[in-house]
């Protein structure tokens, strides 16, 4: 399933997509940690991130190439100067002032605010069960919450017990 949320953001990356926000980068990965980094290319997704996460990763996403090392920002910069990219495309809400200062020293900044997002709308059939699944879930705690409601009773002492 990521693999292909992954292919349709690739196919409409007009300059590679740097994916620094982790609900982004869990959306096409399915890997919900913080510490690396996710580029998208016309040839395929790559993955910047420290050695200790490193091989995490590449038993994580086997299909993704890895990079790492103790500078993330180094690797990128080391990997795009190697594959002739000067422009990389980034959403500016996801990250920092200064580390998009950083950026634009190295490269041409093209900002694609909400590009992964508008991807993220449309939901798949693995998403909408997991959403059918929490709805569920939540009537339930809902159900037994208004079991428990009577005079005295806290939220606190409610929410402890769902």
């Amino acid at each position: 399933m990521h693999k292909e949320r992954i292919k349709r953001c690739i196919a409409k990356v007009s300059v590679p997509y740097l994916v620094t926000g982790q609900a982004d980068q869990y959306y096409l990965t399915g890997v919900n940690l913080e510490g690396y980094w996710l580029l998208l290319t016309k040839q395929g997704a790559v993955v910047f991130t420290s050695p200790l996460l490193g091989d995490h990763l590449r038993a994580l996403l086997p299909d993704i190439e890895i990079v790492s090392g103790n500078d993330i920002f180094k690797l990128l910069v080391e990997f795009c100067k190697n594959k002739k990219i000067k422009q990389i495309a980034l959403d500016s809400r996801q990250v920092s002032y200064a580390l998009g200062k950083k950026l634009s020293s190295s490269f041409s900044l093209r900002i694609l605010n909400g590009f992964v997002a508008q991807f993220r709308i449309v939901k798949d059939a693995g998403e909408i069960e997991k959403i059918k699944a929490a709805c569920r879930i939540t009537a339930g705690a809902v159900n037994h919450a208004r079991k428990l409601l009577k005079p005295g009773v806290t939220e606190e002492e409610i929410g402890f017990i769902i």
